[in-house]
């Protein structure tokens, strides 16, 4: 398992809240991002998902590779993020 997912087990994300989000995402990005939102997760869960990523980047990479997403799948969602379509990767 994904050091990502072991992570949002723990704080109380359940596989089928993950399965919905990564559908979603392959689906419409758009929704993928209010379903994260719907969780209503504590700033303090999120900062732990967030120093993860940031502190393992590669974190992204091996549960993209556990559920079947592909790098056009997550730059759909970064796109959302930066409409704008400035590129900062």
């Amino acid at each position: 398992m994904a050091a990502l997912t072991e992570l949002m087990k723990e704080i109380g994300i359940t596989d089928e809240q993950i399965q919905d989000i990564v559908g979603k995402i392959k689906e419409n990005p758009f929704a993928a991002l209010g379903a994260v939102q719907e969780l209503n997760l504590p700033p303090e869960s999120v900062q732990r998902v967030v120093g993860l990523v940031m502190t393992n980047p590669q974190v992204i990479h091996e549960a993209m590779e556990e559920y079947g997403l592909t790098e056009e799948d997550v730059q759909k969602v970064k796109d959302l993020q930066n409409p704008a379509g400035n590129s900062e990767n």
